[in-house]
């Protein structure tokens, strides 16, 4: 899930390594490839059931982005999904507002490309 050296080397050898003569099984989750990303991503957006995406490339561009975290410190699937489509939502609440204060009536629901992708 990300962190498997990190996590053997700080808690398995904690007190002289006493937790890991206990423990004989271990789990290493890989990290999800693009299209299981790309469906974690569209997953997490049926959460918002009103909310949709303008042009589906940008998900799968956006995934694209996301797995190249794939094997680094601290990656973890569900969470860098969550976290890049949280900064969209962001980003498509500051867009909203600013094209309203400029007399638009944007679609609220909307996520852009800039909104997925950043400028």
């Amino acid at each position: 899930a990300g962190y498997e050296k990190q996590l053997f080397t700080e808690v398995m050898n904690f007190n002289n390594g006493a937790l890991s003569s206990r423990l004989r099984r271990r789990f290493a989750l890989p990290d999800f490839d693009d299209a299981e990303l790309l469906q974690l991503l569209r997953s997490q957006l049926r959460t918002r059931p009103n909310y949709h995406v303008r042009d589906d490339k940008y998900l799968r561009i956006a995934t694209r982005r996301l797995g190249k975290g794939r094997g680094s410190l601290g990656f973890g699937n569900a969470r860098a999904v969550q976290a890049d489509l949280e900064l969209a939502f962001e980003r498509q609440t500051a867009r909203v507002v600013a094209e309203r204060k400029a007399g638009a009536s944007p679609d609220i629901f909307a996520l852009e490309r800039d909104d997925l992708l950043g400028e």
